[in-house]
């Protein structure tokens, strides 16, 4: 391995081709992980956290510059992981995944019960060497909630009490303004301030028009029309629907929400709920006659309530926008017979040009007939599944709020 590193460290990226370039970032990754793990081994070992005095913390500040505040941070880290997470760091030993990896589950994992964590563990590991640090996120956090679930629901109560507004200084004349909701309530607002912005015709990015537009609402300078069917994906079961289960649903973009906020959802008057038929392993049932004009050049309205539901992110790897703000690309181009759900897929704007997705055909997500770890949402079989539309206007809270479905089995939005 010695050795290994040291070619590595010698080798002038410049002379190499442009595939070599990669197998050496990829191997030089691995051995990094590797590192970083044994790292946290060697931090498990000198820390004891029965010493009152913290000598070890301060050993550690002075041997590697770090502040006193960062190496407890570190060392509790290290021992948490070699205590609750034995076989997250041994996947990060192997090099298949990053310190952002382990840090991610770590911090997420704190405070929840051990046999839980190793819960936890069994459903996220297998997939986590090929998920984006976001995506391995929102696994524990999917997990953590349908295995936790009492804990989950009390510290949503919790956090809902403490929603609040309030006012951030920044650099160069500016401050920020920040606010807290719920999940579903925030997604809607940004969508319909995404909303309004795209109706504004000039040289703006959409971040400052975004930024202007929620200015002029608040300060009364302009005023919102109704909101138009803005759509925000929300999966829910049956049972969490109608009380029966407190198994968590899933906001796309975001994650799981406990199953009270999902029965908030639903008591809004405004929602429109849709039903989706799902099968025993989770995939969503296509509408009778789904395919039967693969003439279109576009798809049908069911082809698009399909591929929502199936699909609720951007195909391409390591992106996360959701499909509803994706459009319906064929996969094999169109050649006049053949717009099919086998033949479509959610691509954004900011997909790279054909040449790269197809030398990234090869991608495990790819190969995949799922983006979005399906493995969390356990149905029934043909478990009726909820999709909701809400719709509210940010200029008049009282109307309605966004939303639309998404993704494979219980939805709602």
């Amino acid at each position: 391995m010695a050795r290994k590193i040291e070619r590595l460290l010698r080798t002038d990226p410049a002379g190499l081709t442009r595939d070599q370039q990669f197998d050496g970032l990829e191997e030089l990754i691995r051995l990094r992980a590797r590192t970083d793990a044994r790292i946290e081994r060697f931090l498990a070992s000198v820390h004891d956290p029965a010493d009152e005095q913290e000598w070890a913390r301060e050993e550690v500040a002075c041997a590697l510059r770090w502040s006193p505040d960062y190496a407890k941070a570190r060392l509790m880290q290290a021992t948490h992981l070699t205590e609750k997470l034995p076989r997250l760091l041994a996947l990060q030993e192997a090099g298949k995944i990053g310190d952002a990896h382990v840090a991610a589950a770590t911090g997420l994992t704190y405070g929840v019960a051990a046999a839980v964590i190793a819960k936890v563990e069994d459903r996220v590991l297998d997939r986590a060497p090929e998920q984006t640090v976001t995506q391995f996120r929102a696994s524990v956090r999917r997990a953590i909630a349908r295995f936790d679930v009492r804990t989950v629901e009390q510290r949503y109560a919790e956090a809902t009490a403490e929603r609040l507004v309030h006012c951030v200084p920044q650099p160069d004349g500016m401050a920020g303004l920040w606010s807290t909701h719920t999940a579903a309530d925030a997604e809607a607002m940004y969508a319909r301030l995404t909303e309004l912005a795209r109706t504004l015709p000039d040289a703006r990015s959409m971040d400052q028009k975004r930024a202007d537009t929620l200015r002029d609402l608040v300060l009364g300078r302009t005023v919102a029309g109704p909101a138009r069917g803005i759509r925000v994906q929300v999966l829910m079961s049956q049972g969490t629907a109608d009380g029966t289960s407190d198994a968590p649903g899933e906001l796309a973009g975001y994650g799981p929400i406990p199953a009270a906020q999902c029965r908030e959802i639903l008591a809004d008057p405004s929602i429109r709920i849709d039903r989706l038929r799902v099968g025993p392993d989770g995939q969503v049932i296509p509408e009778p006659g789904i395919d039967a004009r693969p003439e279109r050049r576009f798809p049908t309205a069911a082809q698009e309530r399909w591929l929502v539901s199936e699909h609720p992110t951007c195909r391409f790897p390591g992106c996360n926008r959701r499909a509803i703000r994706c459009e319906a690309d064929h996969i094999v181009p169109f050649n006049g017979h053949n717009t099919v759900i086998a033949n479509l897929e959610p691509l954004c704007h900011a997909a790279p040009p054909l040449q790269t997705r197809r030398r990234l055909a090869g991608h495990p997500r790819r190969q995949r007939c799922h983006l979005v770890d399906l493995t969390h949402h356990p149905a029934p079989v043909h478990e009726t599944a909820r999709r909701i539309t809400r719709r509210r206007s940010i200029a008049a809270p009282a109307a309605g709020c966004v939303g639309r479905t998404g993704r494979n089995r219980f939805m709602t939005s």
